[in-house]
C-alpha cells in the first residue's frame, strides 16, 4: 500500500510550526536528487553567493557536524562573523541555521521561507530543498564572513552543492 502526501495550501499564519508542515506536504518524495530545481530557483533569488562571504562546503560520511562546529568556534575566536547550515536538527529545526553560534527566532525562518514561496513560481522543492534556500536567503542577509555548510546525503546531487566552488 502506497501513502500519497496531502498538499497543503500555503499557510496566512507566521507560525513556524504551520510552515513546517506545508513544506513536508509539498513534494510528493522525501528525497528527489538533482541540482536543475533547487538552481533554477536559487538563480531566481540570487542565492548561490552571499557577498564578500567565503563559503565552506564540509562533505564525508562522517564527522561533518564536528568539523563545522570546530571551524565555527576557531572563526569566532578569530572575529570573524560566520554563518553555519546544517542537517538534520536533533531537537528544533532552529539547530539547522546559526549565525554567530546563535540559534534564530521563529520569524526569521518563516520570513526566509515566504521569500523561497515567492521566488520559486511552480517548481516542486523537498522539505530539505526549501530548507537549504531559505538558510541561504538568511546567510545573503547577514552579510557574514564566512559561511559553512554541510553537505547532506545527496553527496554530490545534495542542494548544498548549488553554491560555486572555488579555490583559493
Amino acid at each position: 500500500m502506497t501513502t500519497q502526501k496531502t498538499i497543503q495550501t500555503c499557510p496566512t499564519s507566521q507560525s513556524l510550526n504551520d510552515w513546517l508542515f506545508y513544506l513536508e506536504s509539498q513534494h510528493p518524495a522525501e528525497i528527489e536528487l538533482g541540482l536543475q530545481r533547487v538552481r533554477a530557483v536559487a538563480e531566481q533569488g540570487q542565492l548561490t553567493t552571499f557577498g564578500k562571504s567565503k563559503i565552506v562546503l564540509v562533505a564525508g560520511t562522517n564527522g561533518k557536524g564536528t568539523t563545522i562546529r570546530f571551524m565555527e568556534q576557531y572563526l569566532l575566536d578569530k572575529g570573524f562573523s560566520v554563518g553555519v547550515y546544517s542537517s538534520p536538527h536533533m531537537h528544533v529545526y532552529h539547530e539547522r541555521v546559526r549565525i554567530n553560534d546563535s540559534l534564530l527566532g521563529d520569524e526569521q525562518h518563516v520570513a526566509a521561507f515566504q521569500y523561497i514561496e515567492k521566488i520559486r513560481g511552480t517548481t516542486p522543492l523537498t522539505y530539505f530543498e526549501y530548507g537549504t534556500l531559505a538558510a541561504f536567503s538568511i546567510f545573503k542577509q547577514a552579510e557574514l564572513d564566512y559561511v559553512l555548510v554541510e553537505v547532506g546525503l545527496g553527496g554530490r546531487l545534495d542542494a548544498t552543492n548549488i553554491l560555486p566552488m572555488t579555490y583559493r
